[in-house]
């Protein structure tokens, strides 16, 4: 909620896609990088980066040059944040974008999820350095306690509680201990300040849950349905064994109204495919039915048998076994999906208010990315 998804940043995978992380997937890939300084930003352009990093990940051959160039996107007071560690956190979806688009509309994709990406980050720093602020002035700290906990979570909960499986991975993805356990504590102040700032504070007020409804109404109209029993026989090629299954079916539907297991008798001589369950259709709105099923069971009471329906090949027997007349769904039904969307809209509504007071409160430069 609120984000969780995008700055949840260890737990995104194990371990977050740092710099570190991102140069060590440059070079598994055989790809050269360089680091270059803000003046220098305008060098190549920013589809050109995402293109050619993505391609070499991806064992493909790049249109662009060979060299993955690391340029400054942004900078949030001290902490800086790189094409790279854009570039990393965008790695699972770039792929699968290049698996599915090519041409304009990849670059088009591309380009989004790559300002996404970068947004996101900017609001996680402003976070942190909210953090900070807030640490200086009031003394707020991350128990080491508590970075250890979640360190035991994670062993128990995705390695099994294997202790060296865990390590084994650190050490695959060229991560110390320290800096997990450091990005492990960035976790959890972004976690405690969106609890704090957001929601803690989320207040659902009935009156919204009620205006909301209002809105919906339509949604919440459920036409008339019928629960329906079906025997089905095919009526045959020749005049002769069309009469022989008609008589077939006036036989079944006699047995049935004198008290005969619809259900069974659909079990045993229904040659429809529903005749394993016996002939149990299920629910559908008339509107479903094709015109003459829609007719025939208009006039069929509740609980009772129609008479034998002619249509195309088949003959059908039709049982009406309920009925559920045009209804809207009450509010009690539906007030906990509705309040959630309350609690989400205003969560995002709080959220959207925090970071812009963050933005106000702390220096934030953007570089042009070409």
């Amino acid at each position: 909620m609120f984000r969780d998804h995008e700055v949840n940043l260890p737990y995104a995978r194990l371990f977050v896609a740092r710099i570190q992380g991102a140069r060590n997937a440059a070079l598994r890939a055989r790809v050269d990088f360089a680091i270059v300084p803000a003046d220098t930003m305008r060098s190549s352009s920013k589809y050109g980066l995402l293109l050619g990093w993505g391609l070499a990940l991806a064992g493909r051959p790049s249109p662009c040059s060979a060299v993955v160039v690391d340029r400054y996107a942004a900078v949030v007071n001290q902490r800086v944040i790189t094409t790279l560690d854009i570039l990393a956190q965008l790695q699972p979806l770039r792929q699968q974008l290049m698996e599915t688009s090519t041409g304009t509309e990849l670059e088009k994709k591309l380009l989004e999820a790559y300002q996404r990406t970068l947004n996101n980050l900017i609001e996680r720093a402003l976070i942190l350095e909210e953090f900070n602020r807030i640490s200086e002035k009031d003394g707020m700290k991350i128990p080491e306690q508590l970075v250890d906990s979640r360190a035991n979570e994670v062993i128990y909960e995705r390695f099994n509680n294997n202790r060296s499986a865990f390590f084994e991975a650190l050490a695959a993805e060229r991560l110390t201990l320290d800096e997990w356990r450091a990005e492990t504590k960035d976790y959890l102040i972004l976690s405690i300040l969106r609890r704090r700032e957001i929601m803690d504070r989320v207040v659902v007020m009935p009156r919204d849950v009620r205006e909301l409804y209002a809105r919906r109404l339509d949604k919440y109209r459920e036409p008339e349905k019928v629960q329906l029993r079906v025997i089905v026989l095919h009526r045959g090629a020749t005049p002769a064994e069309q009469a022989a299954k008609l008589q077939a079916a006036e036989q079944l539907r006699a047995q049935a109204l004198q008290g005969g297991d619809f259900a069974a008798l659909a079990r045993k001589h229904s040659e429809g495919h529903r005749a394993a369950d016996g002939g149990d259709w299920g629910w559908m709105a008339p509107k479903e039915l094709r015109a003459e099923f829609a007719a025939a069971v208009a006039q069929i009471t509740t609980g009772q048998i129609g008479p034998v329906l002619a249509a195309g090949d088949e003959l059908y027997l039709i049982k009406v076994a309920a009925r559920q007349a045009e209804r809207v769904r009450p509010l009690t039904e539906v007030y906990a999906d509705l309040s959630g969307e309350v609690r989400q809209a205003e969560g995002e509504r709080l959220y959207k208010d925090w970071i812009k007071r963050l933005q106000r409160r702390y220096y934030v430069k953007i570089f042009p990315a070409e």
